[in-house]
């Protein structure tokens, strides 16, 4: 596979204002080219940086949309009705991604509920199908399991001892029936031939 030239992808890039129109929707940034596995660590950081960048200018481009989308709407009742539309969109994120955050800390944190009071939700883009970069989350648990290492699941498993000052010490005899008899006769001196 040969290696796209700057121009070849300044082509393909909507970001690019020379870009032509509908030819790509969105940048899927989460996606890695192929061969991005036999890249060095300096290949992975700069594709990561690459990443990052896209990820930045996809989040201002967005914003700019939101922005001519304001400045188109005629009425008060328009851009409220925006407005709650972006706050009901948003409040489904944060629950796609909290759901995506426990499921995935699940193994990893004693408690996964404890990433959703450490990982700042906000920070995950979640594209209009619902869906969440599992890398990002997978690196989000990692980095705070390096930055809170007592919140990741212990070795091993809790054994309880058992407290042997507490409980009865012995079963006692059973007596009942012939047990019964004996004992008496045991107690009571008495031998029988």
């Amino acid at each position: 596979m040969a290696t796209p030239t700057p121009a070849d992808m300044a082509s393909k890039n909507p970001l690019i204002p020379d870009a032509p129109e509908g030819e790509v929707d969105e940048v899927d940034g989460d996606a890695d080219p192929d061969g991005a596995d036999a890249l060095g660590d300096p290949g992975k950081k700069a594709l990561d940086a690459m990443k990052a960048q896209l990820k930045a200018e996809r989040a201002k481009r967005i914003a700019a949309e939101e922005k001519v989308k304001d400045a188109t709407a005629t009425t008060e009742a328009e851009k409220k009705a925006i407005a709650e539309q972006r706050e009901r969109v948003a409040k489904a994120n944060r629950r796609v991604v909290g759901a995506e955050l426990r499921a995935a800390a699940a193994g990893k944190l004693a408690d996964p509920t404890d990433a959703l009071a450490f990982i700042d939700l906000d920070k995950f883009d979640v594209d209009e199908d619902g869906n969440v970069d599992a890398q990002d989350i997978a690196d989000a648990i990692t980095d705070l399991l390096t930055r809170k290492p007592h919140l990741a699941v212990q070795d091993g498993t809790k054994k309880i001892a058992p407290d042997g000052s507490q409980g009865a010490t012995s079963a006692p005899a059973a007596l009942n029936g012939d047990g019964l008899q004996q004992a008496l006769e045991a107690k009571l001196g008495i031998r029988r031939s």
